[in-house]
């Protein structure tokens, strides 16, 4: 009887064993051949307005740094929101300073103002796990930008967001 065996070394190490691909830790791959690993509406964060940002282990990962002259978002488009769909946020965060400084928000525009429709909420100034459900109600049909805002203009807190996953 044939027997079919995969490949379990690799340079002689046992695959279990291997800790990194590509100098990326292997627990922190977040895509595989283009896909990431976890669900989620977005493929890449689009961002603007922050003096400083930088993107962490993965596509889902940032450091954003406020300006002091303006508003800083986080988001990406959905073009297949319908008004009232729920979003799912789920990610981890480290603490920052003003716990009404940033929102999470779906909108019918990308500098999530008043001048279009608006769905929010407060972010604490906790560190660790966030889940939260946001009902679009007041976003129409089309297309919504989904993400993270600094809501205070003036504000120079920072924020850090590790695997943000919005289903």
């Amino acid at each position: 009887m044939a027997v079919s065996h995969g490949i379990s070394k690799i340079n002689g190490v046992v695959i279990s064993n291997i800790a990194k691909t590509s100098g990326t830790l292997k627990a922190n791959i977040w895509s595989l051949s283009g896909e990431q690993r976890q669900p989620s509406l977005f493929r890449s964060l689009i961002n603007s307005g922050w003096a400083s940002y930088s993107q962490g282990k993965n596509s889902a990962s940032f450091t954003a740094v406020g300006s002091s002259s303006g508003r800083g978002f986080v988001y990406f488009a959905n073009p297949n929101h319908t008004i009232g769909q729920t979003y799912n946020f789920n990610f981890t965060k480290d603490a920052t300073d003003a716990g009404k400084t940033w929102t999470l928000a779906v909108s019918s525009n990308v500098t999530f103002d008043a001048l279009g429709q608006l769905n929010g909420v407060a972010l604490t100034s906790s560190a660790g796990a966030v889940n939260v459900s946001l009902v679009a109600t007041n976003v129409p049909t089309g297309t919504a930008y989904i993400g993270i805002n600094k809501a205070n203009a003036t504000s120079t807190d920072s924020i850090t967001v590790t695997d943000l996953i919005v289903i």
